[in-house]
């Protein structure tokens, strides 16, 4: 969360990945000095490399509010693993982001209710985070291994859930 207040100047050590929750506005400083004002809408998706250097201030009423992840690991590569089985249920989701780093799928409400009827098995060929999100907009999260196998990503009180597959 990005309250109302200053932050002190921080160095991001590691890649991160994520997606804001709720939206806000903050003004972010380089180590230039030179400052910008951000609003950031709700369901974002956020990448950063590892080495920025900033300062943060919250400027909303209401704060910004998010779920990163940290990608802690180097780079390993876009190898999947081979498997008879889909890798999503049959209604597959919403391709968010894409690099080096991560792959970022959404279901959102319409794919949710598509996908809750569909029970079949599917694996994961990366190892993943998946967030979710219930009706009253709280953050969920959950690892899946590489190599996983079932039959649901998605809980039944989720109105929204993101796949961060970390490559």
């Amino acid at each position: 969360s990005w309250l109302k207040q200053d932050y002190p100047i921080h160095r991001h050590r590691y890649d991160h990945t994520g997606v804001y929750y709720s939206p806000g506005e903050r003004i972010i400083t380089s180590s230039e000095g030179e400052a910008r004002e951000v609003q950031t809408p709700a369901w974002g998706i956020s990448f950063q490399l590892a080495g920025v250097t900033h300062t943060e201030s919250g400027i909303s009423d209401e704060p910004l509010r998010a779920v990163f992840i940290q990608i802690k690991r180097p780079i390993a590569g876009d190898s999947e693993l081979a498997s008879s089985l889909p890798r999503f249920p049959s209604d597959a989701p919403l391709e968010r982001r894409s690099n080096e780093r991560v792959r970022v799928w959404e279901y959102d409400e319409g794919l949710l209710n598509a996908s809750s009827a569909d029970s079949s098995a599917h694996y994961h060929d990366h190892d993943a985070v998946v967030v979710w999100f219930d009706a009253d907009t709280r953050p969920n999260v959950h690892f899946v291994s590489q190599g996983a196998v079932h039959r649901s990503d998605i809980p039944s009180a989720a109105t929204r859930v993101f796949i961060f597959e970390v490559l």
